[in-house]
């Protein structure tokens, strides 16, 4: 069975009601899937996009991926650390990946 795809730039998403999240640092957490019981590591990007849908309840792809680059640069003094085509890469396998476990879910 092929790897469920990311969700469409429009179709917004929310973190499933079974997941929960503890941040380990700041840069890192783990996702507890209360179904299935099956703890997930989350690095920095992982983090920053969770956090951000926990924060604003539900969100696009697009806004999610806008939202790591900003995250990313925020620091940057001027130059950009990661592009939009990178943050927006890096967001598709967040919400493959997620997607596939089903810790993200649409929104509607």
């Amino acid at each position: 069975m092929p790897a469920p795809s990311a969700f469409a730039n429009d179709v917004p998403v929310r973190c499933a009601v079974h997941a929960t999240a503890t941040a380990l640092d700041a840069d890192s957490a783990v996702v507890l899937d209360l179904k299935s019981q099956t703890y997930y590591e989350l690095n920095e990007t992982g983090y920053v996009l969770w956090a951000y849908l926990q924060e604003h309840d539900q969100a696009t792809a697009s806004e999610l991926a806008e939202a790591l680059c900003t995250h990313a640069n925020a620091d940057a003094a001027g130059d950009s650390v990661l592009t939009p085509a990178t943050a927006r890469t890096h967001t598709n396998t967040f919400l493959q990946s997620m997607r596939a476990a089903q810790l993200i879910v649409p929104a509607s």
